[in-house]
């Protein structure tokens, strides 16, 4: 039989949050509902990941839900992308944290793009980067959304446990 009370006292919160972040990195572009279950076995606490696809645990077991990771549209680039005004200062800060200097005048040359097309200079340089450094800049975003995202999910599991085991008192005191 499962106790809430239990889980709570065998728990290690440092393992749960590095579990939660590692998940929550992986998680970025998935669409579709993953859950995180806490399972007691031998006074020991695990955690596994059920990929939901259909939206409802189907699971018949002494599983805890602890916090469903949400499916994920998100275009990481598009969202890191946004944050700069023009592709100018997208290469400005490629060139600063990356140190990456793209020749522009070589890609408008090997692209036809005369000097006064903007948005074809935009979406040629926008690919150079994807290709080139798309990985990397994915994982810098994940990391910085992930580091915000981590200690409020694990702060939600925590209260989420207490109001169970208070739940559970509650009615055995009725």
């Amino acid at each position: 039989m499962k106790s809430w009370r239990i889980l709570k006292e065998l728990l290690d919160i440092d393992q749960l949050r590095d579990f939660v972040r590692e998940q929550a990195k992986n998680h970025y572009g998935v669409q579709y509902q993953e859950d995180l279950y806490a399972y007691i076995e031998d006074n020991q606490v695990t955690f596994y990941i059920f990929t939901n696809v259909g939206g409802n645990s189907w699971l018949d077991d002494d599983h805890f839900t602890l916090w469903r990771f949400k499916p994920d549209y998100s275009d990481i680039y598009s969202d890191f992308r946004s944050d700069f005004a023009d592709v100018w200062e997208l290469l400005k800060y490629m060139e600063e944290y990356y140190n990456v200097v793209v020749d522009i005048d070589k890609i408008k040359e090997e692209n036809g793009i005369d000097d006064d097309d903007q948005d074809a200079l935009q979406e040629v340089i926008d690919e150079y980067i994807i290709d080139n450094y798309g990985d990397e800049i994915r994982a810098d975003c994940i990391d910085e959304i992930v580091d915000e995202e981590v200690n409020g999910i694990v702060e939600w599991i925590m209260e989420r446990i207490n109001q169970e085991i208070r739940c559970k008192e509650e009615e055995v005191e009725n």
